[in-house]
C-alpha cells in the first residue's frame, strides 16, 4: 500500500472509505415509482390504497431497525391494524412486486463500480452504511457490489440506523481502522454526514437532486459547508488513488 495523502490539518491519512447507498452508490430512493410500486401491491392485496400506504409509511422506522422478522410480517402487521388477513397468494403477488422493485433499484450509479475497483487495487478498505428494510441485504450478495465492499452494514440487521454513532463504530471496527482514518460519502440523507462528523469520519456530501424522495428536505444538505463532489470519480481526489 503506498503512502496516503494527509488532510490539512490532520494527523493521519485516510485508509478506508464508507459509503451511503441510496443517492451514493446506486440512485435516490424515487417516491414517483416507489409509490407506483405501493399502488400495485395494495391492488394485489385487495386492499384500499391509501389505507396500505399510511401502514406502509407508518411503519418505516420499524422496518429500518429490524422490528419486523420479515417483510411479509410487516405487510400481515398493516392488514391487522385494517381489520384484514391477506391471503398468502395475495401476499407472494406483493413479495414479487417488491422484490422486482428493489432489484431495480439496485443498480451502480456511473462510475460506481469502477471507483470501488480502484479503491481495492490501491489497497483501501471499504464499507457501507445504508438505512433499509431487509430486502435489501436480501438482494446485496446478488449485487456487483458484493465482492468490492469488505463491511456492509444495514441498519434493519444492525438494529440501529443513521446518525446513531454505533452504526458507524460498528462500521470501522469492522474495517478495523479507526473512524479518523475513514472518508465517509453520502447525499445527506438521515442527518448522515453529521453523523459521520460526530464519531470522527471525514464526510463528504454528493450532490444528488432528490426533489423526487420522501425526504427532500435534508438538514445536512441546506447548511452542509464541508466537502462535495458531483460523482463517485471525485472521491478518488481525496486518496490520490
Amino acid at each position: 500500500m503506498r503512502n496516503r495523502e494527509k488532510r490539512p490539518g490532520a494527523a493521519k491519512p485516510y485508509l478506508g472509505v464508507v459509503f451511503d447507498l441510496f443517492g451514493t452508490l446506486v440512485p435516490v430512493f424515487s417516491y414517483q415509482k416507489h409509490d407506483a410500486v405501493m399502488r400495485k401491491i395494495a391492488k394485489a392485496l385487495d386492499i384500499d390504497y391509501y389505507k396500505f400506504e399510511k401502514g406502509w409509511v407508518g411503519s418505516y422506522k420499524y422496518r429500518i431497525l429490524g422490528k419486523f422478522k420479515s417483510t411479509e410480517e410487516n405487510i400481515g402487521w398493516i392488514g391487522t391494524r385494517n381489520d384484514v388477513k391477506f391471503e398468502n397468494d395475495r401476499i407472494k403477488t406483493a413479495m414479487s412486486l417488491l422484490s422486482s422493485f428493489v432489484t431495480d433499484s439496485l443498480v451502480p450509479q456511473p462510475g460506481a463500480l469502477k471507483t470501488l475497483k480502484v479503491l481495492k487495487d490501491k489497497g483501501y478498505k471499504v464499507g457501507l452504511i445504508s438505512d433499509c428494510a431487509p430486502t435489501v441485504p436480501v438482494k446485496w450478495p446478488l449485487t456487483p457490489f458484493y465482492n468490492l465492499i469488505q463491511a456492509p452494514f444495514f441498519s434493519c440487521l444492525e438494529k440501529t440506523c443513521k446518525p446513531n454513532p454505533r452504526i458507524y463504530r460498528r462500521c470501522a471496527k469492522k474495517l478495523e481502522l479507526s473512524p479518523d482514518r475513514c472518508l465517509y460519502i453520502g447525499d445527506g440523507s438521515s442527518n448522515e454526514l453529521q453523523g459521520a462528523l460526530n464519531v470522527g469520519m471525514d464526510p463528504v456530501l454528493i450532490t444528488t437532486d432528490f426533489k423526487d424522495t420522501y425526504d427532500s428536505n435534508r438538514r445536512d444538505v441546506q447548511r452542509w459547508k464541508g466537502k462535495k463532489i458531483k460523482n463517485l470519480r471525485e472521491v478518488l481526489k481525496f486518496l490520490k488513488a
